[in-house]
């Protein structure tokens, strides 16, 4: 889980996560818990309304919300606990929140939003 918001728009900025893997293999809910994530060496924009993919088992969050709606690539590598910032050159989608994102090959399609 990285990042949302709470209480009027408040943007959160933690990253969460919980192993399912004994959920998935022996169907047992015992021993599940919550683990907070500490990225190092880095931070971004705390945000809320954004939207993720997961390839070659890195995570890629396109845009959502802060004090204004973002249009940047932030990229979480979830085994090494790093994340950095996706430099995209040419013509950019406008920035927005409340999208969804989808994962085909290796293209991540954008559909949505909002931005006003």
């Amino acid at each position: 889980m990285i990042a949302g918001c709470y209480a009027k728009y408040r943007s959160l900025g933690d990253v969460w996560k919980i192993d399912l893997t004994s959920l998935l293999e022996t169907d047992k809910t015992d021993g599940l818990e919550w683990q907070e994530v500490k990225i190092k060496g880095s931070s971004f924009l705390t945000r809320w309304g954004h939207t993720s993919v997961v390839f070659d088992e890195k995570i890629y969050i396109f845009g959502g919300r802060f004090c204004n709606d973002l249009q940047d690539i932030i990229i979480v590598d979830p085994t090494k606990d790093t994340l950095k910032s996706l430099r995209v050159g040419g013509i950019t989608p406008k920035a927005r929140r409340r999208h969804t994102c989808a994962l085909i090959g290796g293209c991540m399609i954008t559909f949505g939003g909002f931005n006003g």
